[in-house]
């Protein structure tokens, strides 16, 4: 059962307009917003727990250029 606190933050996360995710520490992807789906065309279920590198850059790596590692 989801709290009331967490549906409210699922839906202000989802309010943001601006393209969102979440990463854990291995670059695996954990959330992301609707504006993020929208921008690359692709669902939320399709993407979760894949790395973001592989997903948004196409790579077998984290970026060199990585402004969240």
């Amino acid at each position: 059962m989801v709290s009331h606190e967490e549906q409210f933050l699922a839906r202000v996360f989802d309010s943001v307009a601006d393209p969102l995710a979440i990463y854990d520490r291995e670059f695996k992807i954990l959330r992301v917003n609707q504006a993020l789906e929208n921008l690359f065309k692709f669902s939320a279920q399709q993407i979760i727990g894949k790395n973001c590198y592989d997903v948004f850059y196409n790579r077998p790596k984290v970026c060199d250029e990585c402004h969240v590692d």
